[in-house]
């Protein structure tokens, strides 16, 4: 599978700057819009076996911004990381790597988890 990240609410100039450190690193980005949040994130992340199902808009979104790292190696996250922090951008706090668990879940079940997962660690 191709090194991919799923990026949400990152339209922006962070999302510029992430995009500019995956490139050489030869790492996939693609936006994750409000309207693809009831998908399960197998089908976002292109994987065999997860169709998109084109369900009907979320009526729950959310603003935070969130990363999804799809066909990474724990290797290949470290390079990343550390190529991300050497580059000074501001921290996503929202933060997964595709598992058998969340490949099955949608965008809001993984945020909803995350959210509280951030929530606790920093009580």
């Amino acid at each position: 599978m191709e090194k991919t990240i799923l990026l949400y609410n990152l339209k922006n100039d962070k999302g510029v700057q992430i995009r500019r450190i995956c490139s050489p690193l030869h790492i996939s980005c693609r936006d994750v819009e409000p309207s693809e949040y009831m998908e399960l994130i197998g089908a976002l992340a292109g994987m065999p076996g997860f169709p998109r199902r084109q369900q009907s808009v979320s009526p729950v979104t959310f603003s935070e911004e969130m990363m999804i790292f799809c066909g990474f190696s724990n290797d290949d996250i470290y390079q990343f990381l550390a190529q991300y922090k050497a580059a000074g951008i501001t921290p996503v706090w929202l933060k997964a790597s595709l598992t058998p668990n969340n490949i099955q879940w949608n965008s809001i079940e993984l945020h909803k988890e995350l959210s509280e997962e951030h929530r606790m660690m920093n009580k």
